[in-house]
């Protein structure tokens, strides 16, 4: 009857389990699309805003500006109408191309003197002298306007030799059907010279500095200012497609911060506090980005993104956001590129210094080296553009002074940002890992082995986290902590018992089983009354995981035999959820086991090892944990380095055996007592 019941609550607690997890993922993934969402309208937001009041502005002559525009940049537009009108005026003034035409000369006098031959009524000495007059006049040039006065200068002069005026009328009208121009237009010539001309002129250019005022609220437009908002994109239809464009980089800004940290870090995602401080950065680096660009884009705060993302984040994370928010930033009216050049070299060089931040001087340090490449950037790249002497110089120094002024707001910020996301920082761990905090102080006076054996198992931490690649500054500081809930009852775990009776040899392996269990709630409290983060917490909870105390169920199996339930016996867990966390389990179990050898060669430390990673395997409690079976191999060989160091070989001596071994004791009185303290050790949750 009783194991019916104990199977109707396992299935209605499983069903209540996957419930709970359901909505729990539900309620993740909102959480996600809301805060990646609301980066990406945030990116929107800010970079559209000055945009956004032109929507309702349709420019057009003579009507009268809403409010101050202010050039965002600098511009060369060509004024087009004003341009042509110069040139026609130029072009009126070209004088035609005329060539004089032989052909229509020597046609015209042969025509003549064919023809006058038949007029018997002119004497012969006039007819040559006719044609005499008539070639030297095609020899200085006929045209269109100059033909008629050329044949009124040759019947004058016949008239002048006495020639009767009926021949003069008849002549007359011979020359008017026969004489041609022998100049004419040369049209491709004068096209040329027009071409010419108009290629040698300078458009008209309508120049408009960065900062300066265009048109001023309430001003009528003119048709230069209409030019110049062209120029600007002030009009509606550019501006449609500018909104459109910076909607689509948002998003994409957005999915691809996503999609990176889904690749890569995946269990950033699963912190909650991280996320929202993601979207209040770029919110805030927006808003500032804002303010400063307008006085200088060199004031474009990117750096504090660099530095805070390299503390908060990592530093292959940070380099990826800094590059594409530094871009982003670019975005701005008046930025132009510099910001996405103060992102790209120093807060590159700025994550590069901040690999491993023992202290907090690392960041300023880091800031100096940022101010120093974004000088040498920003003065590259103005002797590239060829910028003014004194705007190069105001670039380069406001350059310097934004990575050193960076670093000094994430240091002084810091704390703030930690306490209000409920973040850990390096900066807050090294401060945890310090002696003199009060827990540890305590830990270190009312329960010296609980003490000692932390630093054992922080040794260990570190150095396996460091080969698997996980934090280990935090795996160091979780181990520092994970036992402090034995302060509540130090002298019922056996590290602290030194020569003290045995408490638990007289109460029943139910009841020990409660109060060995029960140091992990206890530490959770202790964490909570001094403040301790969530990511220490979670380690000091996931550290045993749901693993059984053999040492008390087989106790009580020999007290009540088979109806004993194992899972009666085992710690509420969860399991750990994260690598630091499972290291630390490893960790614990490995120091403890380690503690209670006699022979402490480099097999048997590498066995005792492999085996109890072996059984925490088995056991599942690392099936939640990201841990591969590369990574279990590599750790077993940073346990065993540390352990060797820890327990290297010792000089026997003549009396009382080995060194590490009591005086009043024999090799295998030694042996026997080890391995009844490991099953101690494994009961007292060690």
């Amino acid at each position: 009857m009783k194991q019916e019941e104990r199977m109707n609550r396992k299935r209605e607690n499983g069903k209540s389990k996957k419930v709970f997890e359901i909505f729990n993922l539900f309620r993740r993934r909102l959480t996600i699309n809301l805060i990646f969402g609301g980066i990406g309208l945030a990116i929107f937001l800010m970079l559209s805003w000055d945009w956004l009041p032109v929507l309702s502005f349709s420019p057009k002559i003579g009507e009268k500006a809403p409010f101050d525009i202010v050039a965002y940049r600098d511009i060369e537009v060509v004024d087009e109408e004003e341009t042509r009108k110069v040139r026609e005026r130029a072009v009126s003034r070209i004088k035609a191309v005329f060539v004089k035409d032989e052909r229509v000369t020597k046609e015209v006098l042969d025509t003549l003197r064919e023809k006058l031959s038949s007029f018997e009524f002119l004497p012969t000495e006039y007819k040559d002298q006719f044609l005499k007059i008539l070639a030297d006049e095609y020899e200085k040039g006929i045209d269109e306007k100059s033909l008629s006065s050329v044949i009124d200068r040759v019947l004058t002069y016949l008239k002048d030799l006495g020639v009767r005026d009926e021949v003069l009328l008849e002549l007359k009208d011979f020359l008017l059907r026969e004489v041609k121009p022998n100049v004419i237009l040369d049209e491709a010539e004068t096209e040329k010279q027009k071409q010419l001309l108009m290629r040698e002129m300078a458009p008209v250019v309508i120049k408009v500095h960065r900062g300066e005022v265009v048109v001023r609220k309430g001003e009528p437009l003119s048709r230069e200012h209409l030019i110049v908002l062209d120029a600007l994109g002030f009009s509606k239809g550019k501006v449609l497609l500018r909104l459109f464009g910076l909607a689509v980089i948002s998003i994409l800004i957005s999915l691809l911060i996503y999609f990176y940290m889904r690749e890569w870090y995946l269990e950033k995602l699963d912190n909650t506090g991280l996320l929202y401080f993601l979207l209040f950065s770029v919110v805030l680096l927006f808003l500032i980005s804002k303010l400063l660009i307008p006085f200088s884009p060199a004031l474009a705060p990117i750096g504090i993104i660099s530095i805070s993302y390299s503390v908060l984040f990592c530093s292959r994370f940070a380099i990826f956001a800094t590059w594409l928010l530094g871009f982003a930033t670019s975005l701005f009216k008046e930025a132009g590129f510099i910001p996405f050049v103060l992102g790209v070299f120093g807060g590159t060089v700025a994550v590069m210094g901040l690999k491993k931040i023992r202290q907090r001087s690392t960041l300023i340090r880091a800031g100096l080296l940022m101010g120093f490449v974004n000088a040498l950037a920003l003065l590259a790249m103005g002797l590239f553009i060829s910028l003014p002497l004194l705007d190069l110089l105001t670039t380069i120094l406001l350059g310097f002074l934004n990575g050193i002024v960076s670093s000094i707001v994430v240091v002084g910020s810091m704390p703030y940002i930690e306490n209000l996301f409920e973040l850990v920082s390096p900066l807050k761990l090294l401060e945890l890992a310090d002696p003199s905090h009060p827990l540890l102080k305590r830990l270190q006076v009312e329960a010296p082995g609980t003490y000692h054996h932390s630093l054992l198992v922080a040794n260990l931490a570190e150095a396996a986290a460091e080969e698997v690649g996980a934090d280990s500054l935090l795996a160091r500081v979780g181990a520092y902590y994970h036992d402090i809930g034995k302060l509540k009852r130090p002298h019922l775990f056996v590290e602290n018992q030194m020569d003290q009776e045995n408490y638990h040899a007289r109460i029943k392996p139910s009841l020990s089983m409660l109060v060995i269990v029960s140091h992990v709630k206890d530490s959770v409290e202790l964490a909570k009354e001094y403040g301790l983060p969530q990511q220490i917490i979670d380690i000091i909870i996931q550290h045993h995981g749901t693993t059984i105390v053999s040492y008390f169920y087989h106790k009580a199996k020999e007290e009540k035999g088979d109806e004993v339930n194992p899972d009666d016996f085992r710690y509420p867990g969860p399991k750990p959820q994260t690598k630091e966390a499972a290291i630390v389990m490893l960790a614990d179990s490995v120091e403890a086991m380690a503690r209670s050898l006699s022979d402490f060669t480099p097999s048997r430390l590498e066995g005792v090892v492999r085996e109890t990673i072996k059984t925490k395997v088995e056991d599942g409690q690392l099936s939640e944990s990201p841990l591969s079976f590369r990574d279990l191999e590599r750790i077993v060989h940073a346990f065993v380095k540390v352990l060797r160091g820890m327990y290297h070989s010792r000089i026997e001596y003549p009396e009382g055996g080995k060194e590490n071994e009591s005086p009043n004791k024999r090799p295998k009185e030694a042996l026997k007592e080890g391995e009844a303290i490991t099953e101690r050790n494994q009961g007292n949750g060690s």
